[in-house]
C-alpha cells in the first residue's frame, strides 16, 4: 500500500530556549550539533530512513526567522533529496492548531498520515517500526512512549494503557500515575484528524490563540488527545532505545554521549579512528589534531578546530573554529564556536551529569582562556577574556 506522509517538526523559538543559554545565543537550539550533526538533522535523517518513498515533505514549524534554517534546508535537499519547508508561527496558536491547518490540506495533497516530532527530543527515532505498528492496530493515532522510573515520570506527561490502547492522559500529575511517559513523537491518520476537527474547540475553524499564557494555545495534550482517547482511537508504541529531552545547556553533554555510544554499537564507521583516540570520538575532517595529544572518550570536535601537541580532551564538545593550546586540558566541557584555550590551561567540569545541576563548564562563543588558567564548573557568557582562574561561577 502506497500513501504519502507529511512530517511536522516543532522547532520552537528564541523565547523557548532560555535554559539553553549561552549555547543558544548564536544558533537556534535545534541546530546545535550533537555528535557533530545538528539535532534536528538527526530527526530529518530518521524520517528519510524510516519512511522512505512514503515521505512527501517535512515542515519545520517555529518562531525563528526562516533564514536561520536556510542552510539546513538546502543541505538536506542536496544530500538527502528531501523537500523541506519552514512555517513561521506569527501567532502562537499551538501544536494542535498547526496540525489541523496542515491536515485540512490533506485531501488535496493525497496525504493520509502525519508524523509529529518535538525537536527537543534526543533519540534515534524508530519510525519504520512505529509506522508498521501504527498501520497494524488501525486506531488512528500512535504515541511513542518511554518507560521510566517512577521518580523520573513526575517530570513528564504520562498516560495509562490497557494492552496497547491509551486509556488516560495526564499532564505532569502531582502523584504517580504511570511509568509510561509521552516521548513526543506521534503518528496521526487523516481520519483521526477529521474526527478531531469535529471537537467543539475547533468547530468553525476557530482555535485558541495564546495572547497571554501558554495554557491558552490549542495543544495536542489539552484539546486533541483526550477526546481521541475517549473514542478509543489512540495506541502507544514503546521506544526501547535511549531517549531524553534536551532542555538545559548542560544536557547537550549527555545527549552527545548517548549518540556516540549508539554509533559505537551500530554505526562504528562514522566514528574517527587514530592511535591517540579513546573511543568513541568524532572529529570533523577539517579539524587538525596533533598526534601527540590524547582525545576521548565521548568527544566531538567540529570543523576547523585545532588541538595542539600534548593537549588532553575528554567528555567534551568543541564547536567550529576552537583552538586548544599545547598541553592544555579540556574535560567535561562544551566550547562554543571560536573559543580558545591557552597553553597549560585547564577548562573542566567535575562530570556529575545525572544531578539536577550539571557540574560541567560551558564557554559561550569566542571566549578566550589565557595560558595556565583554571576554569572549573563555570558558565561563561560570550566574548569574555579570562585572565584568572574561576571555580563554580557564572561569568557575565
Amino acid at each position: 500500500m502506497c500513501f504519502k506522509i507529511v512530517v511536522i517538526i516543532f522547532v520552537g523559538g528564541p523565547t523557548y530556549c532560555t535554559q539553553f543559554r549561552p549555547l543558544s545565543f548564536d544558533l537556534p537550539k535545534p541546530l546545535f550539533p550533537i555528535a557533530n550533526k545538528q539535532l534536528v538533522r538527526h530527526h530529518i535523517e530518521a524520517c528519510k530512513e524510516g519512511l522512505g518513498t512514503r515521505l512527501s515533505r517535512i515542515v519545520l514549524v517555529g518562531a525563528y526567522s526562516p533564514s536561520d534554517f536556510k542552510d539546513l534546508i538546502s543541505g538536506c535537499a542536496l544530500d538527502l533529496d528531501i523537500h523541506i519547508e519552514y512555517f513561521k508561527e506569527e501567532l502562537l496558536v499551538g501544536t494542535a492548531a498547526v496540525l489541523l491547518e496542515l491536515g485540512s490540506r490533506a485531501p488535496a495533497e493525497d496525504v493520509s498520515h502525519f508524523v509529529l516530532i518535538d525537536s527537543d527530543v534526543c533519540c534515534a527515532i524508530p519510525l519504520r517500526e512505529m509506522l508498521e505498528f501504527h498501520l497494524g492496530h488501525g486506531r488512528g493515532v500512535t504515541l511513542m512512549g518511554k518507560r521510566v522510573s517512577s521518580d523520573e515520570a513526575a517530570n513528564y506527561n504520562c498516560y495509562t494503557v490497557l494492552g496497547s490502547e491509551v486509556v488516560g492522559y495526564f499532564e505532569r500529575p502531582e502523584m504517580f500515575v504511570s511509568d509510561v511517559i509521552d516521548a513526543r513523537v506521534y503518528i496521526f491518520s487523516d481520519a483521526a484528524l477529521r474526527v478531531a476537527m469535529s471537537f467543539d474547540v475547533f468547530k468553525g475553524g476557530n482555535v485558541p490563540v495564546a495572547d497571554g499564557g501558554e495554557e491558552e494555545r490549542a495543544s495536542l495534550e489539552l484539546h486533541m488527545l483526550p477526546g481521541l482517547i475517549d473514542r478509543g482511537m489512540v495506541s502507544t508504541y514503546e521506544c526501547g532505545g535511549f531517549w531524553m529531552v534536551l532542555k538545559r545547556a548542560g544536557e547537550a553533554m549527555k545527549g552527545n554521549r548517548l549518540w556516540l555510544e549508539l554509533y559505537e554499537r551500530e554505526r562504528s564507521r562514522e566514528l574517527s579512528r587514530a592511535s591517540n583516540y579513546l573511543d568513541p570520538v568524532m572529529v570533523d575532517s577539517t579539524a587538525r589534531v596533533d598526534p601527540t595529544s590524547k582525545i576521548g572518550p565521548n568527544v566531538c570536535i567540529g570543523p576547523n578546530c585545532v588541538v595542539e601537541a600534548g593537549a588532553r580532551v575528554a567528555n567534551s564538545i568543541l564547536l567550529a573554529n576552537c583552538k586548544i593550546g599545547r598541553c592544555a586540558c579540556v574535560l567535561y566541557s562544551i566550547l562554543s564556536e571560536g573559543c580558545s584555550v591557552g597553553e597549560w590551561a585547564h577548562v573542566r567540569g567535575t562530570g556529575r551529569l545525572e544531578e539536577e545541576k550539571e557540574h560541567i563548564t560551558i564557554l559561550g562563543h569566542s571566549v578566550k582562556v589565557e595560558p595556565e588558567v583554571v576554569i572549573q564548573n563555570c558558565i561563561v557568557m560570550p566574548q569574555k577574556r579570562l585572565r584568572w582562574s574561576y571555580f563554580d561561577e557564572v561569568i557575565l
